[in-house]
């Protein structure tokens, strides 16, 4: 006959998996929030109708507009124009080249991803 020991070990088993999962859990956890957040600010951008196309070239009030969801101090304060002109000169946003300071979708995208991830 078999001793009644498995039931043990499986539940020891389980403790140690749990406690190696756990440090990555929480990253995990964190990332998930931040998609949230971008999915959120996704939504709240395409109620608005205001959205980076990856082809289309962006005026820099027009930038303020995109990321405010994003960068806005508690997404009420909007973005200001002088904000992301800063952001160009610190080298953050990177203009489109001979075109007075016009941000691509594309560069827009990048600059927002890389704040999340």
């Amino acid at each position: 006959l078999h001793e009644p020991h498995h039931e043990f070990n499986i539940q020891k088993t389980e403790e140690a998996i749990l406690l190696k999962i756990e440090p990555f859990l929480e990253e995990v956890l964190l990332r998930l929030s931040k998609m949230d957040a971008i999915i959120n600010a996704l939504k709240v951008q395409a109620s608005r109708g205001v959205h980076a196309e990856e082809n289309l070239l962006y005026t820099i009030d027009q930038v303020a507009q995109i990321v405010t969801p994003f960068f806005g101090e508690k997404k009420t304060k909007p973005v200001s124009a002088a904000t992301v002109r800063r952001w160009i000169a610190a080298g953050l946003l990177i203009p489109v080249p001979d075109t007075k300071y016009r941000i691509s979708g594309t560069e827009i995208k990048r600059f927002i991803q890389q704040k999340f991830f």
